[in-house]
């Protein structure tokens, strides 16, 4: 029988306010030791450049609303 591997990549939604946002904001440590092998899925702009900060790849999800490289720049 064939083994695959999985990588499981977190994910932030496209809204993140209230208890969420403070929960981000207070275990951001912990999700960033988490998150460096896989990266982060984001869809809230407001997080890409926190992440990025700490040394975490991106991936911009679909809630970010970028359909192209143009858009994306």
């Amino acid at each position: 029988m064939k083994k695959y591997k999985f990588n499981w990549i977190p994910y932030l939604p496209n809204v993140t306010k209230g208890a969420y946002a403070t929960y981000i904001k207070t275990n951001f440590k912990l999700i960033v030791s988490y998150c460096r092998e896989t990266g982060i899925s984001i869809g809230n702009l407001g997080w890409i450049s926190e992440f990025e900060r700490a040394g975490v790849q991106i991936y911009g999800d679909y809630g970010l609303n970028l359909y192209n490289e143009e858009a994306a720049d």
